[in-house]
């Protein structure tokens, strides 16, 4: 099993050619540390700026990037059967990784938006459009004032 610190070795796949079907283990323990800034309505940018970063560093900026992941069942023999494929349960330890770390960094003003979020993947998009939206319409609201001010 490859541990977050070591360098990407030439067996690697690039950054951008991740797919559902190669997925690369990470240590249980990935280095995800607290965040000393918790996301508000008003520092999505330098947020998800740091967010980032740590997520590329412990090469796992695909679990949020990404929405495909693998099947949890091989056949429908697998799923009468229950019988879960392995590849599923590794993406689905490193997501809920990822996941559980991304919530303990969200402030509780924003925690109900994003009630239902099952994925890092589901939870960040989720947190970009709402940035997004708020923040269209601060800026329409702070024009206004300065169309008043002038």
């Amino acid at each position: 099993m490859a541990n977050v610190n070591d360098p990407p070795s030439s067996m690697d796949s690039p950054p951008n050619s991740s797919s559902a079907a190669s997925v690369q283990p990470i240590s249980s323990s990935i280095s995800l540390p607290l965040p000393i800034t918790k996301l508000t309505e008003k520092n999505y940018l330098t947020w998800s700026q740091f967010m980032l970063a740590v997520l590329k560093a412990n090469r796992v900026l695909r679990f949020v990037l990404q929405s495909d992941f693998p099947p949890q069942f091989l056949s429908e023999s697998d799923r009468l059967h229950h019988r879960i494929n392995p590849l599923f349960l590794s993406w689905e330890e490193q997501d809920q990784t990822v996941f559980s770390w991304l919530l303990n960094s969200i402030s509780e003003s924003l925690q109900p938006r994003v009630i239902g979020c099952t994925s890092s993947f589901q939870l960040w998009h989720e947190l970009l459009s709402f940035c997004n939206a708020h923040t269209k319409v601060r800026n329409r609201q702070l024009r206004a004032q300065l169309r008043t001010v002038s």
